[in-house]
């Protein structure tokens, strides 16, 4: 408890697997914050001590993404690199693959005894993205038309909006999986292959409508019941989903995720030279303006907070200059200097 004096025994035992069926990595549990949106309640007044208010458990999108990434990775790694890395995938035991397509596509070679007489498999890293690839859209992806929803993995009575992409996958809180939340585009910045284009445009159009603050993105969908976009730490009310701060991540504008956000607009409009231009000037341009004139004119360090309230409002609780604020920004800068030399972008 000294890691967490709120967190019940049930949020300490968590368990991470694979799920062979579809590659995707699976972890945590609704007693435990499993993510960066790690706000554990802690009001005896409200009754949600030891709750989180996002625990995000299951396949979290970002998570997904960051795996795929670093399997192509050290895939590549083996492939150019044997003797540095001599390791070319991941030994699973025969009866955790179940009815995975990876018997299909993997040889009978990659098969071993193990000294207990169990027998593993080889799964190659390779060949696990690949089976990530195939099945992201499939389960992350709920679609404009209900009448498509039959070939994705959608349970329609949960769908509060369509045309985005979920925040999670396997969860056990009911609906938790079908949250509209900024933590797509971190997804898409880091592994844009695992997207549709048309998908991603669609939803980034989504994003820009619905969850862009003006400097900071909105932490959930304002259509949700739980979207309480003004945080209060010394909340002392009775009202669970607000009480000490626990609206943290439901709905509060965080600025780490808006370099992330400008960043996936950079990777997926960018198909002709009047997309890129308009993207550019009426999204990209106008967003870092209004974050270099908050540095520039109204922080005292220099700096971006940590958040703000509803629509840019200062909030007296955020961090007023946070690292992870800055940093996403001047990645969204390296990008933008890329981007403007390829497409000979005349600067304002």
């Amino acid at each position: 408890h000294r890691l967490d004096e709120h967190m019940t025994d049930p949020g300490f035992n968590i368990s991470i697997h694979v799920d062979w069926d579809n590659g995707l990595l699976f972890g945590g549990n609704i007693w435990n914050c499993g993510t960066w949106m790690d706000k554990m309640g802690s009001s005896e007044n409200a009754k949600n001590r030891g709750v989180p208010s996002t625990p995000r458990d299951g396949a979290a999108i970002e998570i997904v993404a960051l795996l795929f990434n670093c399997l192509r990775w050290v895939s590549t790694l083996s492939a150019e690199n044997p003797k540095d890395f001599p390791y070319t995938g991941v030994h699973v035991p025969f009866s955790a693959l179940g009815e995975s397509p990876l018997l299909k596509t993997c040889s009978s070679s990659q098969s071993i005894d193990h000294t207990d007489d169990q027998q593993l498999f080889l799964v190659d890293f390779g060949s696990w993205a690949d089976l990530i690839l195939s099945s992201f859209e499939k389960h992350f992806w709920i679609p404009i038309n209900p009448k498509k929803d039959q070939r994705y993995s959608v349970d329609t009575s949960h769908v509060l909006r369509r045309g985005i992409y979920r925040d999670t996958f396997g969860s056990a809180v009911p609906g938790a999986d079908y949250c509209f939340r900024p933590n797509l585009v971190v997804a898409m910045v880091i592994s844009p292959r695992l997207f549709i284009t048309k998908h991603a445009r669609y939803c980034l159009s989504q994003v820009r409508r619905l969850l862009q603050g003006p400097l900071g993105m909105r932490t959930l969908d304002p259509l949700h019941p739980n979207y309480n976009p003004n945080y209060n730490n010394d909340d002392n009310s009775s009202n669970p989903l607000l009480a000490n701060g626990a609206n943290y991540h439901n709905g509060p504008e965080w600025l780490w995720q808006t370099g992330f956000y400008l960043r996936a607009l950079i990777k997926f409009f960018n198909s002709n030279t009047d997309e890129i231009i308009s993207t550019f000037y009426d999204v990209i341009h106008k967003s870092a303006f209004r974050l270099n004139d908050y540095i520039s004119n109204k922080s005292s360090y220099r700096g971006l907070t940590e958040l703000t309230n509803i629509d840019g409002s200062e909030c007296v609780f955020s961090n007023p200059t946070q690292a992870w604020s800055s940093a996403s920004i001047l990645a969204l800068l390296r990008d933008i200097d890329t981007f403007v030399l390829e497409y000979d972008i005349k600067l304002p």
